[in-house]
């Protein structure tokens, strides 16, 4: 009996021994990660707290794609057709009458909370000069546009209370299916030659930071061209090839690019006014068609089959229900 009494008493003090080393080093753990937290000028505390709870989170919001241009990018591609198709996970900060400057702040900014496996730059902002080159007077527009991006990130605290911009739900892309013709095809490649085509000011200043950017954080760089009856010419194209070749960048001019039209592309029913800007027919067949070259000449994950990334389905069948039920 007093055997079995001191056994029990060296096994209440072994358990009480294991449960205070345990609490040693969680509190050990916690004070490492506070004072991590604190002095790193990178890390939110929120980021160590929340990890368990938001690591599935912070998966399927990765985005592999950016997109940055003008309207002409935001009317022509669908990264929600580039997820139903491909499984690829896109966003366009785009905005109208975008200049060189505001496309580096928007892929400045974005690649705080993300690290994309594709940087797409749409060139017609390499003639724009309209605007200025003043970040503040753009970043609130950039986080109203880029919000989605911010979740589940140290930026969150920062831009969560500032309204989101309706493009964002569909990742920047403008849904519109008005049809108003465009009847020359593609002869405005040579009709065009007689507009202004001198690469603008910001783009003189900010491309080569653009291209630095892409070098840092090793994320290669696409030039594109969306068709545009209106602005674009063979003349803006060649500027543009010396701009890609000077920095070795691929360059997809798709005014130009024939397999681009086998994809049954027609002025006729694809443009929203006349020519300058596509409708949602158009960016279909061009958003195919840019998932297939994206598919054949880079590696960037096919996320469809993945369940963290549940909500991009979601937002898919969303996106349907109301492009083909209103």
């Amino acid at each position: 009996m007093q055997n079995k009494k001191l056994f029990n008493k060296a096994l209440s003090i072994s358990l009480l021994c294991v449960v205070i080393f345990i609490l040693f080093i969680y509190k050990s753990f916690i004070n490492f990660r506070n004072n991590l937290a604190i002095f790193s000028p990178n890390i939110h505390i929120s980021v160590f707290s929340d990890y368990s709870q938001n690591k599935a989170k912070a998966l399927k919001n990765k985005v592999d794609i950016i997109a940055i241009g003008n309207s002409d990018l935001y009317s022509a591609v669908n990264p929600l057709q580039l997820w139903s198709e491909y499984g690829y996970t896109s966003y366009l900060c785009s905005y109208p009458k975008q200049n060189m400057a505001l496309s580096y702040f928007c892929l400045n900014e974005i690649l705080i909370p993300q690290r994309p496996k594709l940087i797409i730059l749409e060139v017609d902002n390499f003639f724009e000069n309209r605007g200025n080159d003043k970040l503040e007077s753009y970043l609130t527009d950039i986080y109203k546009l880029a919000k989605p991006l911010y979740k589940n990130s140290f930026m969150w605290n920062k831009v969560k209370d500032i309204p989101i911009h309706k493009r964002s739900y569909l990742n920047g892309y403008f849904y519109n299916t008005n049809t108003i013709p465009y009847y020359g095809d593609f002869s405005y490649l040579y009709t065009n030659s007689n507009l202004p085509s001198k690469v603008s000011k910001h783009t003189t200043k900010y491309f080569p930071k653009i291209i630095e950017i892409s070098k840092t954080y090793n994320i290669p760089l696409l030039l594109l061209s969306v068709p545009s009856a209106n602005t674009w010419s063979y003349k803006k194209h060649d500027i543009v090839q010396k701009y890609a070749d000077k920095y070795n960048i691929p360059f997809l001019d798709l005014n130009i690019e024939e397999g681009f039209r086998n994809y049954g592309f027609n002025w006729i029913t694809d443009t929203r006014d006349g020519g300058n800007h596509l409708n949602y027919f158009g960016a279909t067949k061009l958003t195919s068609y840019l998932g297939a070259y994206l598919k054949n000449n880079y590696s960037i994950p096919d996320h469809s089959l993945d369940p963290t990334f549940y909500e991009w389905n979601i937002q898919y069948e969303n996106f349907l229900y109301s492009s083909y039920h209103n």
